[in-house]
């Protein structure tokens, strides 16, 4: 399957430097060349430390912070397996989202975060999901995924590709674009076959 982009020249400048991620991805050395370490890297939340992270979560939507407090939960499941995390994000869902959508919605979140995972080299930093979610500070790669999903939404496919290009840390971003335009479609936002 091919298919033709076109870059804006923010991005251009961007793939200049996925040759040396992809190439630093095949020759790792030790047991990491086999076997990847954890996914993400949670932060806990100090009051009054953002030093790693943007305080920009105003900038986005009730339903685009509902999907980063849905996101979060995702991402200590792939961190602490055993701590059953993904019960509480379908939980989260059905709970913010009325039913069959919340379930709906949680799967295809799943579905990019596995994609984000599988195309990253290094793990993903987020901040562990809390009640103050709200006012919470954001890292990079929340962010990254954030705007993706708000660029989707209003169909600025550069912009969305982008970001998607930063989160994904490569070219591999075609799954994680579909998985999220599931969740747009989902929500009634976008048809099946006119986007993406």
């Amino acid at each position: 399957m091919q298919a033709v982009y076109n870059y804006d020249l923010k991005l251009k400048t961007l793939s200049t430097l996925i040759p040396s991620l992809i190439k630093a991805r095949f020759f790792l050395k030790g047991p990491r060349a086999l076997t990847k370490s954890t996914k993400s890297s949670k932060i806990d939340c100090l009051p009054g430390n953002s030093s790693n992270a943007q305080n920009q979560i105003e900038t986005f939507d009730k339903f685009e912070n509902s999907i980063l407090l849905i996101a979060r939960l995702f991402f200590q499941a792939n961190d602490e397996p055993a701590s059953n995390a993904w019960k509480n994000a379908f939980l989260v869902a059905e709970k913010i989202f009325p039913p069959p959508f919340g379930a709906s919605i949680a799967h295809a979140l799943s579905l990019s975060i596995d994609e984000i995972c599988a195309s990253r080299i290094r793990p993903i930093e987020y901040y562990k999901a809390s009640k103050e979610d709200a006012n919470s500070p954001i890292t990079d790669e929340e962010r990254y995924f954030l705007m993706t999903l708000k660029f989707i939404r209003e169909k600025k496919k550069s912009l969305a590709r982008t970001n998607a290009l930063m989160v994904c840390e490569g070219p591999n971003i075609e799954g994680f674009l579909l998985a999220l335009k599931g969740i747009i479609i989902i929500i009634g936002e976008a048809e099946p076959d006119n986007y993406f």
